[in-house]
């Protein structure tokens, strides 16, 4: 069973990413290259990020590919890699909403899921 995995998410807007890791209380530094389990290395890696519940840090390569160890999710939380990836999807629609709309807005639904309501004029 392999111990490393790439996520299959790809992140276009990087510093966007890194804003949101950094709200959602992550460590995030720069880098060139890193390591996983064993000698899996990602050496496109630039930023590394360090999540509250995981064993190891998640990497960012320079493609906007995410690369982790989690062997048999053992060494990290899949849905706070979720939740961080969820809110960031949700701002970078957002900002994308923005550039085009008039306006843009969300509304929480009783279920607790959000509708994203777009308004041209």
């Amino acid at each position: 069973m392999s111990h490393t995995s790439i996520y299959p998410t790809v992140i276009t807007k990087p510093e966007l990413f890194l804003d949101v890791c950094r709200e959602h209380g992550h460590f995030v530094t720069a880098c060139k290259g890193g390591n996983l389990y064993g000698s899996n290395s990602v050496p496109n890696a630039v930023n590394s990020i360090k999540m509250s519940m995981w064993q190891y840090p998640i990497y960012l390569t320079s493609e906007g590919v995410i690369a982790y160890d989690n062997f048999m999710s053992q060494r990290g939380s899949m849905d706070q890699l979720g939740m961080t990836l969820q809110a960031y999807n949700e701002q970078a629609i957002m900002a994308d909403a923005y550039s085009h709309c008039d306006n843009v807005y969300h509304n929480v639904l009783p279920d607790g899921t959000k509708e994203l309501v777009l308004e041209f004029s």
